[in-house]
């Protein structure tokens, strides 16, 4: 079933379960990857976006933030920043974590296909355990 049938599907029948599409790039909010204490912070996408920017400029990657939506941006691209859960000191959540939309992924997914590193991230911590020594290769070879 592709994406647009499985949509559909999700609207007429939104009792149905539908397996998650797959993607080969993070994705999914995991709330057991953050601490407590990062969901309880109630941060904003604003701050997810600008620590990852600020991130990767101490690693001396060229990255803009774009709205991975739209179909003609140009620039670096490392995909899309979104706000983590928020809970309270009972672990309760009080919001549920931004999610790419479909068009979202979709968008990341062209960009994979075309040799771009994407993902969707929720903290800057998302992005270095992704890169991982890459980040620090990069950094080296421009000296």
């Amino acid at each position: 079933m592709g994406r647009v049938q499985k949509r559909r599907a999700r609207k007429a029948r939104p009792d149905i379960a539908l397996e998650p599409e797959s993607y080969p790039f993070p994705w999914i909010f995991r709330p057991s990857n953050y601490s407590d204490l990062y969901l309880m912070s109630c941060v904003p996408e604003s701050q997810v976006q600008s620590g990852i920017i600020s991130l990767l400029k101490t690693y001396r990657i060229d990255a803009v933030p774009i709205d991975a939506g739209g179909r003609r941006s140009r620039g670096v691209m490392m995909g899309a920043a979104k706000a983590p859960a928020w809970c309270d000191q009972g672990k309760r959540f009080l919001r549920t974590a931004g999610a790419a939309s479909p068009e979202q992924l979709d968008f990341l997914l062209e960009k994979h296909k075309r040799g771009a590193v994407v993902l969707v991230a929720w903290s800057a911590n998302d992005v270095v355990e992704f890169l991982g020594s890459l980040l620090v290769e990069n950094r080296k070879a421009l000296g």
